[in-house]
């Protein structure tokens, strides 16, 4: 992204912290954590900036509280590459998105497509079962709310509280990795106008809004982008799995297939019964690469 983009983001950064009196960081609160001048990062906010050194990179990083997976995505953002020179010309982004559906067709597992802002852009129906949506998105056409496409405003949504507390071994914990991964997965993307609708949206829950101003107080480093999945009391029975993601670089972001791998011979058997009652049938849910939004955020 270009210096007035990555001034924004910075900004975006800022603002999601909180002082002790429940104040959002100022310019001034943010150059005192990271021992730099608040003209200094005004003017790294207004894109002025043009040179962003490793050391000064690095302090804004640690004052920030990022974590290893977002420091990769902060400082490829500050190279001050536009997004969109990323993917070679000659690679255009419907040839991702095929590619990866072509993958999808063949496989033998759940699986689903996500974007940078965690947008399911399709998932076959034994996914969907795993998310207990199979019905919704099986009639995507009648969904009035287009967020609920949004993998983690589905999580966080009211009607699926019930799926919400039998992720474990620990649901708050899944809480957390949930929004983490979309923090890392957004993290380029967080001052597009897009993002904020989204933002907006997902605050309107309690839950996510919580989960969301405690996440800088949880002394743990995000390194691994999956961990074991334990699902209780499920439809299905107890499942036990993991996920593997195959990326697809496009000029508008990363696309990823997630695959569910079963990790115990319980749940491959039931992922086996998924696949051969109609599980590989896709779903295409969420626009990509582009979004709409109101006119009051572009």
């Amino acid at each position: 992204m270009n210096r007035k983009q990555f001034g924004q983001l910075i900004a975006a950064l800022r603002k999601e912290h909180y002082d002790e009196l429940g104040a959002i960081w100022t310019q001034a609160r943010l150059a005192q954590e990271a021992n730099l001048g608040e003209a200094l990062i005004g003017n790294i906010e207004r894109g002025t900036k043009a040179n962003l050194e490793p050391d000064l990179l690095l302090s804004l990083a640690q004052a920030l509280h990022l974590t290893t997976g977002e420091r990769h995505e902060f400082f490829a953002a500050a190279s001050g590459v536009e997004p969109i020179e990323i993917s070679h010309s000659q690679t255009t982004p419907t040839t991702g998105l095929h590619t990866l559906l072509d993958i999808m067709k063949d496989c033998q597992l759940p699986a689903s497509i996500f974007d940078v802002y965690s947008d399911i852009v399709a998932i076959n129906h034994a996914a969907a079962v795993l998310g207990g949506a199979q019905e919704m998105f099986a009639n995507a056409a009648a969904v009035t709310n287009p967020l609920m496409f949004n993998s983690t405003y589905h999580y966080f949504a009211p009607q699926f509280e019930t799926q919400r507390r039998q992720v474990g071994p620990d649901p708050q914990h899944f809480a957390y990795r949930n929004i983490m991964n979309f923090r890392i997965n957004s993290l380029r993307y967080r001052a597009e106008p897009y993002f904020r609708y989204l933002l907006m949206n997902l605050m309107r829950s309690n839950t996510f809004q919580r989960t969301w101003r405690q996440l800088h107080l949880v002394e743990e480093d995000h390194f691994l982008d999956t961990v074991p999945i334990q699902m209780q009391g499920t439809p299905l029975g107890s499942l036990y799995f993991t996920t593997s993601t195959i990326a697809s670089i496009t000029k508008y972001g990363a696309l990823k297939l997630m695959l569910y791998a079963p990790l115990s011979s319980e749940t491959t058997l039931t992922f086996q019964r998924l696949m051969s009652n109609g599980g590989g049938n896709i779903y295409h849910l969420a626009p990509w690469p582009h979004k709409q939004v109101p006119e009051e955020f572009v």
